[in-house]
């Protein structure tokens, strides 16, 4: 069985709609979200702080420890896990997605 997984937003519930709908196909599917929005819309990983030096790091030792967990990542919102691109650095972990 394929284990994907939805992340880094929940914008507009849409992480939390598809999974939903995959895990009623029999899929597993997880959510991980960054941050929260108003509206409380499920995951199943979620970072708890809202300092940038703290979330880098949770986001590191998320994507290390779980690189090779699924086999399908869904990045919404035209992010990654570590899409930086205020720093001119846009979604460096997609290598490490694709060398697993």
């Amino acid at each position: 069985m394929k284990k994907i997984i939805h992340l880094p937003t929940s914008t507009a519930g849409f992480s939390s709609g598809l999974s939903e709908i995959e895990r009623r196909k029999n899929l597993n599917s997880k959510v991980f979200i960054e941050d929260q929005n108003k509206f409380g819309y499920q995951s199943d990983f979620q970072l708890n702080s809202k300092n940038f030096l703290i979330k880098f790091f949770l986001k590191l030792f998320f994507l290390l420890k779980n690189r090779k967990s699924f086999d399908i990542y869904h990045f919404n919102f035209g992010k990654s896990l570590f899409d930086l691109f205020y720093l001119g650095l846009p979604m460096l972990d997609l290598p490490v997605y694709k060398g697993r």
